[in-house]
């Protein structure tokens, strides 16, 4: 059976269409989540679908032979309902209140903990990380203030978009960028860091290629579009 990670057109095609979808409800959220409160309720109620709709695609004989119901809409929501909750959550004056060695190194036991969790305890994991994130007085704060890292924020999606081309593309470099730079009887830890950065690079300057030319072009004609259509209303 084929692999469900592989059957988009596009690589990440799948993820693409679980953000989609949701946005389509997006405005109905928006209205009726207006507390934290509201926001714990839709979360633990959009944990609850994922784990109903995981059991019941094993019942009716759905495996994960293909992955499935893994990446089925419903049993992805519950990420973007974690991100409407911190929305609402005050970060920092939570992180006013807790030392930032300890946002720290909750942050890493938790980056630590996807390894070695399920999908849905592993997403939960990285909210002290984020929360560590928006503290500018954390370790983690302060690499993510960092200019040059920044970059990549912004031509994120790009990169998100583009990087399977650009791993397809580079899958038979790595090889040969070892043996150039004479790392290939080195510590396998050294090779895997060095092409890391070297495959970074690429991935972020194809990255602001594409920002710069495609998605920011089309960002504009959209914004143009949307004043259009108000204005026609």
């Amino acid at each position: 059976m084929e692999n469900g990670w592989n059957i988009c057109t596009t690589p990440v095609g799948w993820s693409l269409f679980i953000e989609e979808s949701f946005y389509w409800t997006f405005p109905f959220w928006f209205a009726k989540i207006r507390s934290i409160s509201w926001s714990v309720f839709a979360l633990l109620a959009s944990v609850g679908v994922a784990i109903l709709w995981l059991k019941a695609a094993a019942w009716v004989g759905l495996t994960e032979a293909n992955h499935f119901p893994s990446v089925f809409p419903l049993a992805n929501y519950y990420a973007f309902f974690i991100g409407i909750f911190l929305f609402f959550v005050d970060l920092q004056k939570w992180n006013l209140k807790i030392p930032p060695f300890i946002l720290d190194f909750c942050a890493l036991t938790g980056f630590v903990g996807i390894f070695y969790l399920d999908r849905i305890a592993g997403t939960f994991a990285l909210i002290p990380l984020f929360v560590s994130a928006s503290c500018p007085q954390t370790l983690f704060g302060k690499l993510t203030r960092m200019k040059w890292l920044g970059s990549f924020g912004v031509c994120c999606y790009s990169i998100y978009l583009l990087h399977p081309i650009v791993t397809i593309v580079t899958a038979g470099r790595r090889v040969e960028l070892l043996r150039y730079t004479h790392l290939t009887d080195k510590p396998i830890e050294l090779q895997l860091v060095v092409w890391f950065t070297c495959f970074s690079i690429l991935s972020l300057t194809v990255g602001l290629i594409s920002f710069e030319f495609i998605e920011k072009p089309f960002v504009r004609l959209g914004r143009k579009v949307t004043r259009g259509f108000t204005k026609s209303i």
